[in-house]
Protein backbone atom coordinates (compact mmCIF):
# COMPACT_ATOMS: atom_id res chain seq x y z
CA UNK A 1 0.00 0.00 0.00
CA UNK A 2 1.37 3.43 -0.85
CA UNK A 3 1.76 6.20 1.68
CA UNK A 4 -0.50 9.23 1.76
CA UNK A 5 1.05 12.34 0.25
CA UNK A 6 1.50 15.23 2.66
CA UNK A 7 1.30 18.23 0.31
CA UNK A 8 -1.91 20.10 -0.50
CA UNK A 9 -3.65 18.69 -3.54
CA UNK A 10 -6.13 20.34 -5.85
CA UNK A 11 -7.99 17.14 -6.67
CA UNK A 12 -8.33 13.64 -5.31
CA UNK A 13 -8.63 10.53 -7.43
CA UNK A 14 -10.24 7.15 -6.84
CA UNK A 15 -6.96 5.59 -5.61
CA UNK A 16 -6.75 8.35 -2.98
CA UNK A 17 -10.25 7.48 -1.78
CA UNK A 18 -9.27 3.81 -1.79
CA UNK A 19 -6.41 4.50 0.65
CA UNK A 20 -8.83 6.15 3.08
CA UNK A 21 -11.32 3.32 2.58
CA UNK A 22 -8.67 0.70 3.41
CA UNK A 23 -7.75 2.60 6.58
CA UNK A 24 -11.43 2.81 7.59
CA UNK A 25 -12.42 -0.87 7.27
CA UNK A 26 -11.21 -3.90 9.18
CA UNK A 27 -8.73 -6.12 7.29
CA UNK A 28 -9.74 -9.61 6.12
CA UNK A 29 -13.48 -8.94 6.13
CA UNK A 30 -16.15 -8.98 3.45
CA UNK A 31 -15.51 -5.28 2.74
CA UNK A 32 -11.76 -5.74 2.22
CA UNK A 33 -11.71 -5.46 -1.60
CA UNK A 34 -8.93 -4.64 -4.02
CA UNK A 35 -8.56 -1.39 -5.96
CA UNK A 36 -10.00 -2.84 -9.18
CA UNK A 37 -13.31 -3.78 -7.54
CA UNK A 38 -13.46 -0.51 -5.56
CA UNK A 39 -12.91 1.51 -8.74
CA UNK A 40 -15.62 -0.43 -10.60
CA UNK A 41 -18.13 0.20 -7.80
CA UNK A 42 -17.37 3.93 -7.60
CA UNK A 43 -17.52 4.43 -11.38
CA UNK A 44 -20.79 2.49 -11.61
CA UNK A 45 -22.31 4.58 -8.80
CA UNK A 46 -21.22 7.86 -10.43
CA UNK A 47 -22.84 6.71 -13.70
CA UNK A 48 -26.04 5.92 -11.81
CA UNK A 49 -26.09 9.40 -10.26
CA UNK A 50 -25.39 10.97 -13.66
CA UNK A 51 -28.28 9.09 -15.27
CA UNK A 52 -30.69 9.94 -12.46
CA UNK A 53 -29.89 13.65 -12.68
CA UNK A 54 -29.69 14.09 -16.44
CA UNK A 55 -32.16 11.55 -17.82
CA UNK A 56 -34.74 11.21 -15.06
CA UNK A 57 -34.61 14.82 -13.73
CA UNK A 58 -33.99 13.65 -10.17
CA UNK A 59 -32.65 15.89 -7.42
CA UNK A 60 -29.68 14.62 -5.39
CA UNK A 61 -29.23 15.92 -1.84
CA UNK A 62 -25.52 16.39 -1.09
CA UNK A 63 -24.11 15.54 2.35
CA UNK A 64 -22.77 17.99 4.95
CA UNK A 65 -25.39 20.64 4.13
CA UNK A 66 -23.90 21.31 0.70
CA UNK A 67 -27.35 21.66 -0.86
CA UNK A 68 -28.92 19.81 -3.76
CA UNK A 69 -27.82 18.98 -7.27
CA UNK A 70 -30.39 19.03 -10.07
CA UNK A 71 -30.90 19.96 -13.70
CA UNK A 72 -34.15 21.73 -14.43
CA UNK A 73 -35.41 21.22 -17.96
CA UNK A 74 -37.61 23.76 -19.74
CA UNK A 75 -39.39 23.35 -23.06
CA UNK A 76 -38.64 26.18 -25.48
CA UNK A 77 -41.54 28.42 -26.45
Amino acid sequence: MRERLTYNRKSYTIPDYYIDYKNYIEPNTLYDIDLRVFKAIVIDYFKYIRDEIMLNSKEIKLPCRLGTLSIIKHLPK
